[in-house]
């Protein structure tokens, strides 16, 4: 997000795509996930609801 690739409003891929993409469980892409929203960079969504990134982001 930082680096510009994911620009405000941006969907997120899903945890499971981001545990493979980067090699770990999906739960541990899930406490990522949190930790970003928990920090203002991500705005979690919910069934059916991509989790975008913020402004912030």
């Amino acid at each position: 997000m930082r680096a510009g690739l994911l620009a405000a409003g941006a969907a997120l891929p899903t945890t499971k795509q981001l545990a493979a993409r980067y090699s770990v469980s999906v739960g541990t892409a899930h406490r990522a996930v949190a930790l970003l929203g928990q920090h203002g960079h991500v705005e979690l969504g919910g069934r059916g609801r991509p989790t975008t990134v913020t402004a912030r982001g």
